[in-house]
Order: C-alpha cells, then sequence, then structure tokens
C-alpha cells in the first residue's frame, strides 16, 4: 500500500462523546478538520455550562428578594412576640429596603418606634405610609399621635382630623 504525504490510513479508534469510530484512507486535512470540530465542540458546551451557572447565579439573588421580604417580616413578628422591639425593628429594616413600596411595613415599623420613644423617626414613617397610600386612616391617626407626643398639638389635630374623615373611630380619651 502505497503512503502519501496527504492522506493517511487510520485503524479504528474511540473519541470522547462519540464513541469507537473507524476512520480510514482519509485525508489529513479531513481528519484535521474532524478533530477541530470536536475540540470546538467540547468547548462550546462548556462555555454554555459556564454562561447558563453565571445566569442562575446571578438570577438567585432576585428570587430570594421575593422570599427574603416575606421572611424579614416574620422574623419581625417572631423577635416582637418575645418581645425584642428593637429587632422587631432591625427585621422590617431589612424588609423595607427589599421592597419599599409597601406601606404596611412602614406603619408597623412607625409603631414600634413610638413604643420605645422614637417619636421623630416614628413620624417620618407614618408621613412614608401617607405617602404611599393617601387613605390610609390609621397612618392619620398613629402620625397624630406621635405628633401630639412631640408637642406638636396643632398639626396632631389635623391628623386627627383627616383620620375621623376617612373613617377612622377615634378612641374617647380616658
Amino acid at each position: 500500500m502505497k503512503f502519501f504525504f496527504n492522506q493517511l490510513i487510520l485503524s479504528p479508534i474511540e473519541l470522547p462523546f462519540l464513541g469507537k469510530i473507524e476512520i480510514t484512507d482519509i485525508s489529513i486535512g479531513a481528519v484535521l478538520f474532524f478533530v477541530f470540530t470536536v475540540v470546538i465542540s467540547i468547548i462550546l458546551r462548556k462555555l454554555k455550562k459556564r454562561k447558563l451557572r453565571r445566569i442562575q447565579l446571578a438570577a438567585k439573588p432576585y428570587s430570594t428578594i421575593l422570599e427574603s421580604d416575606e421572611e424579614c417580616v416574620s422574623k419581625s413578628y417572631e423577635r416582637l412576640y418575645r418581645g425584642d422591639i428593637e429587632g422587631a425593628i432591625y427585621f422590617l429594616d431589612k424588609a423595607i429596603k427589599l421592597r419599599p413600596e409597601k406601606e404596611d411595613r412602614y406603619i408597623i415599623r412607625g409603631n414600634l418606634k413610638s413604643k420605645t420613644g422614637d417619636y421623630e423617626s416614628a413620624l417620618l414613617d407614618f408621613s412614608r405610609t401617607i405617602s404611599l397610600n393617601p387613605q390610609n386612616a390609621s397612618a392619620y391617626y398613629q402620625r397624630g399621635l406621635a405628633n401630639l407626643s412631640l408637642g406638636l398639638d396643632a398639626e396632631a389635630q389635623i391628623d386627627f382630623e383627616m383620620a375621623k374623615s376617612l373613617g377612622y373611630t377615634i378612641p374617647p380619651k380616658n
């Protein structure tokens, strides 16, 4: 049998992912093209896996945001149940950072801050609740109580009247 530089006689070979292949009387160019194609396909598969993994890792924080907002509120209630007001405020802070558009977080945190005597911060939380939902009568009432605690009687009266006009039943004075 003659051997030419542009031809190669090969016996059966085993390739990864392809199994056993019998290659006979193939030109060197064809073999190189075949090997190149296999190598490129392996590289592309690995790149796809890496890219998919990166996408999955990038998407993970967004999926945990939705879960952890509710988890933070739940942990806040757990802390409050145990009497740990500061811990409850801490977890509400985290929940608000994750979902600042949720008005109920602000009013709860405002009530807790009022209990600790931090009326200025409570006032800000009640005002934020009102800015998110101007029809929240409870927020007006709670802001009125915070204003009253700060000695801002005129502002408190305005908030109480607004709460009453929105249907909030103001408890009688004892």
